[in-house]
């Protein structure tokens, strides 16, 4: 792979659970437990944000601030993460791979951060569920929350909206003490461990499988 050593690569495969039967999604969130090392729940804002001028180079660049409603203490603190276009199906097959950064906000206002750099806000998201952890991998599970179109008001997912789920492992520099071909390796051997309960593959299959009719 022909890649750029500064570069921080993430591995990561997604997933979702569509099956109205809550029973299915605790069956999941079971064998998550047992998988892995620590757990604990998880609320989320994202706000996605976009280059007010944008270029051919943005294409595929995804960009969020994200707000932990749960841990964090002042409403203004969070995180910048910033993804760039995965990398080709045909240099990495069996998972998405792509560059990524996490930049912790501890001081200031986020969106106004944002907009000083020349961004404004496309969508807000808000995302409840579970986090996972197993060494470097980390597994999110969130349902997305409804907000009301006039009140603005944040409503809980109801109980038969589908579960979303990203299996991550921790961004790296593709080298050869830390090569990218270990946490490929570690997101597959997560993967057969869930086989035979929830897919998790690409996000280019996952996006076919949900196309087709």
């Amino acid at each position: 792979m022909a890649s750029n050593q500064q570069a921080l690569y993430e591995v990561i495969l997604f997933g979702q659970i569509t099956d109205p039967d809550s029973r299915f999604s605790q069956q999941v969130l079971n064998r998550f437990t047992l998988r892995t090392d620590s757990s604990k729940s998880l609320h989320w804002r994202e706000i996605i944000v976009q280059r007010v001028h944008r270029q051919p180079e943005d294409e595929g660049v995804l960009v969020t601030l994200r707000k932990d409603l749960l841990e964090s203490q002042s409403p203004e603190t969070g995180t910048l993460c910033t993804h760039l276009k995965p990398e080709p199906a045909r240099l990495h097959p069996e998972a998405t791979v792509r560059q990524a950064t996490y930049c912790p906000i501890t001081h200031g206002n986020g969106p106004a951060f944002a907009s000083a750099l020349g961004y404004r806000s496309k969508e807000e998201v808000y995302k409840r569920g579970y986090e996972f952890t197993r060494g470097s991998i980390t597994i999110h599970m969130t349902q997305t929350d409804v907000v009301h179109p006039e009140t603005r008001e944040i409503l809980r997912a109801p109980e038969t909206a589908a579960w979303h789920v990203e299996v991550k492992a921790r961004p790296i520099r593709n080298t050869q003490e830390t090569p990218l071909s270990e946490q490929v390796e570690a997101v597959l051997e997560f993967k057969s461990s869930m086989k035979g309960l929830i897919d998790l593959d690409r996000i280019d299959i996952i996006a076919q499988a949900q196309n087709r009719p």
